[in-house]
């Protein structure tokens, strides 16, 4: 883009190679034309600017890149759309999140329920163990029964199969039932 400065030179250039005094006075005014259609336009642009902030601040939701437009009320329209489309953005994954949340109630509420131990009867309540706790008293039981000599073939796989995962375990278990 052109600053005042570039204006200058070339019609002072212009003007100079120029004879007829008549041609000056219109290079002139074509030349003051020129920077007066410079600074309108970088008004405009300084206003379209402000507008499109005033626009951003009443839909805060609004993406810069979206919101287009020469006039005010355009602007307006614009910030406003792409504020409604982030907003229903935000709301479905508000929703797909508090769905997935009921699921995983519904799921605990299920495992909970089913979670007794022993006879309601007899006083005992829902199991408060978590998964690891549980993963820690296998792996207890399963060395206290392999230092008793009690373990069984199926403690054994599942004990080999956690410490050094599934496909290492398949094939130490394969390896010892041809050894």
């Amino acid at each position: 883009m052109a600053t005042e400065q570039d204006i200058l030179r070339k019609y002072k250039r212009l003007m100079e190679n120029e004879d007829d005094d008549v041609e000056r006075m219109k290079l002139e005014m074509e030349q003051n034309r020129e920077i007066a259609a410079l600074y309108r336009g970088e008004a405009t642009a300084a206003r379209v600017d402000g507008l499109k902030k005033d626009a951003i601040n009443k839909y805060p939701l609004a993406l810069i890149a979206e919101v287009e437009g020469d006039t005010a009320e355009e602007l307006e329209e614009s910030a406003k759309k792409s504020h409604e489309r982030v907003e229903a953005i935000i709301a479905d994954r508000i929703k797909a999140k508090d769905e997935e949340l009921a699921a995983v109630k519904e799921e605990l509420a299920a495992a909970q329920a089913g979670g007794w131990k022993g006879n309601t009867a007899s006083g005992s309540g829902p199991s408060n163990k978590t998964a690891e706790q549980d993963h820690y008293d296998f792996i207890d039981g399963a060395w206290k029964a392999l230092r008793e000599g009690t373990l069984d073939k199926q403690q054994g796989e599942r004990l080999i199969k956690e410490r050094v995962g599934d496909k290492i375990g398949d094939a130490m278990m394969k390896a010892l039932e041809k050894g």
